[in-house]
C-alpha cells in the first residue's frame, strides 16, 4: 500500500518529531546574522538564486556522495576460472580480472596500470571474495580501501556507472550506453584477438584475447544483478521529474517535505546521531549537523548536483531489488522472478545478495564459460567467425523478469523514484545511514564538513 510523506513512524521504528514549517523567510535566516541576512537579500536580488546557492555548495564540482551499485568485487570474481591471465606482468586468475571493470573504464587502462596497484587490487579482490563466500574472521573490502587503492579513482568511476545497468525497456538494438552494448563491444574485440592471434600462434587461445575476455565479462555479469535490470537515467529521469513538481519552503535556502522528512531521520537515526554530532556542517557559516541545516544543504545540493544527486534514488531502487531476494520476514517467498532464453527460471540475487541465490551464481558462472569456450572457437576458425552467433549462445543466458517479476520492478521504481511517497524517504534515510562514513568523508574532503576537535 503506497504511503504518503507526511505519516510519521520512524524508519528505526522510534517517534518522528515532525520537521517545523518553514514561513516565507525562516529557512533563510537560519544560522545567519542579521547582516548577512541582508546581505544575503541583496544578493539575491543582484544576482539571484544560483549565487546563493555557490555560496552554500562551493564550486568543487564533486559528488555529494558517490552512491556505488555494484556487484561487490568477491562477488564478480566467484563468476570466473581460475585459469591464469598476465597482466603488465601480475599474475591473475579470469575472476581477478572480472572483478576489475569497478576500478578501470577499460581494458587499456587497465593492461597500462602500474604493476604495484594491480597486485594491490588482486590482492584485495581476493579477501572479498574469501569475506563473501563467509570464510570466518574476514572482513569485506570497504569502500575506502577501494579509493586509496585506485588513488581516488573507484568512487569517481561509481558515480560514472551508466554502462554497468540495462537498456531501456523494449529496446533491442545494441544503442547507447548500457551493459550488454558494452559487453557485445568487447566481446566482439576479444573473438577478434583471438581469431587472429589463433592465425599464427598454433590455434591458441591468446593472453591478450582472453584479458579482454575477461574484463567483458564484468558486464556480463551485471546483466545478473536485480538491481542491474534498471536503465539508469530513465529511473533518474523520473525522479527529476517527480522533484520538480514539489513544493518548496524558505527563501533563500530551500527545502522540502522530502528533504525535511529525510533529514530528521538521518540526524536522528542511532547509528548516525553520536557520529554526526561530532562534526560540523558549513552553509554560509559553520555550525552543528542540524535536520534543519541537513536539510536544507541537501536541497542545495540537489539544485547545483542534480545528476549526482538523483543518482541516489537510482541506487535506492537498485538496492530494493537486490534486496527482495532476502524477503521481508514474513516467511513468504521472496525474490525477482527471472527467466531466460534457454527456458531456466530462478529467483534473482543482486549486490551484496549472490551468496542467497545458488542459481544466480550457476547460471552466469555458465555464461562466462560458454564466453571461454567461443574465444577458442575463434582461435581455431579458418575464416573470420560469426561473432553475432558466438555472442548470441552466452546472451541466452542472461535473465529477463517474468511477468510478475516485471510488475515487482514497475512499482519500485514507482514508489522509490517519487520524492512525496513515503517509503522513498525511508530508503534515502537508509541508504545515507549505511553510507555515512563514505559520506562524512567525502563532505569533509571537499570542505562542506569538518571535525569539531579540529576547532579547539
Amino acid at each position: 500500500m503506497q504511503r504518503h510523506a507526511r505519516k510519521a513512524a520512524a524508519p528505526d521504528g522510534s517517534a518522528r518529531v515532525s520537521p517545523r514549517r518553514a514561513g516565507p523567510t525562516q529557512g533563510a535566516t537560519h544560522g545567519a546574522t542579521d547582516g548577512q541576512t541582508a546581505k544575503l537579500l541583496d544578493l539575491q536580488a543582484s544576482a539571484g538564486n544560483a549565487a546563493v546557492t555557490s555560496l552554500v555548495t562551493g564550486s568543487h564540482g564533486h559528488a555529494f556522495l558517490p552512491f556505488v551499485q555494484r556487484y561487490e568485487a568477491g562477488e564478480h570474481s566467484q563468476f570466473g576460472s581460475s585459469e591464469k591471465v598476465m597482466i603488465n606482468g601480475v599474475e591473475m586468475t579470469q575472476g581477478d580480472v572480472i572483478a576489475m571493470g569497478d576500478f578501470y573504464d577499460t581494458p587499456e587502462a587497465m593492461k597500462s596500470a602500474n604493476p604495484n596497484e594491480l597486485a594491490k587490487l588482486r590482492d584485495l579482490i581476493r579477501r572479498d571474495q574469501r569475506a563473501y563466500r563467509g570464510e570466518a574472521g574476514v572482513t569485506p573490502v570497504g569502500n575506502k580501501e577501494w579509493d586509496d587503492a585506485t588513488g581516488g579513482r573507484y568512487l569517481t568511476l561509481a558515480s560514472q556507472n551508466v554502462a554497468h545497468f540495462a537498456p531501456p525497456a523494449g529496446q533491442t538494438g545494441l544503442v547507447g550506453v548500457n551493459h550488454k552494448a558494452k559487453w557485445y563491444d568487447l566481446s566482439k574485440q576479444a573473438l577478434s584477438q583471438a581469431w587472429l592471434d589463433g592465425r599464427t600462434n598454433g590455434q591458441k587461445v591468446s593472453n591478450e584475447a582472453r584479458t579482454i575476455d575477461s574484463f567483458a565479462a564484468h558486464f556480463l555479469t551485471d546483466a545478473f544483478a536485480a538491481g542491474h535490470l534498471i536503465n539508469k537515467p530513465s529511473v533518474t529521469q523520473l525522479a527529476r521529474t517527480k522533484w520538480s513538481q514539489m513544493a518548496t519552503s524558505g527563501m533563500l535556502f530551500k527545502e522540502t517535505t522530502f528533504t525535511k522528512l529525510a533529514a530528521s531521520g538521518i540526524v536522528s537515526h542511532p547509528k548516525a546521531k553520536s557520529e554526526l554530532a561530532k562534526y560540523e556542517l558549513k552553509l554560509l557559516d559553520w555550525g552543528d549537523v542540524t535536520a534543519e541545516r541537513f536539510s536544507e544543504f541537501m536541497y542545495q545540493v540537489a539544485s547545483r548536483e542534480p545528476d549526482k544527486f538523483f543518482n541516489a534514488f537510482a541506487r535506492m531502487v537498485h538496492d530494493s531489488l537486490d534486496d527482495a531476494i532476502k524477503g521481508d520476514g514474513s516467511g513468504a517467498v521472496a525474490g525477482l522472478d527471472v527467466t531466460n532464453d534457454r527456458g531456466d527460471k530462478w529467483k534473482l540475487a543482486g549486490d551484496a545478495t549472490l551468496s542467497s541465490s545458488p542459481d544466480t551464481l550457476r547460471i552466469a558462472s555458465a555464461a562466462v564459460a560458454q564466453a571461454n569456450a567461443n574465444l577458442a572457437v575463434a582461435a581455431r576458425a579458418q575464416s573470420e567467425p560469426n561473432y553475432s552467433d558466438l555472442q548470441g549462445k552466452v546472451w541466452e543466458y542472461t535473465p529477463k523478469p517474468t511477468t510478475g517479476g516485471q510488475g515487482m520492478i514497475d512499482d519500485v521504481i514507482k514508489r522509490l523514484t517519487n520524492p512525496d511517497n513515503f517509503d522513498a524517504v525511508e530508503a534515502m534515510i537508509k541508504l545515507t545511514v549505511d553510507q555515512l562514513p563514505t559520506a562524512i568523508g567525502e563532505l569533509v574532503g571537499l570542505g562542506y564538513m569538518r571535525p569539531k576537535t579540529k576547532l579547539k
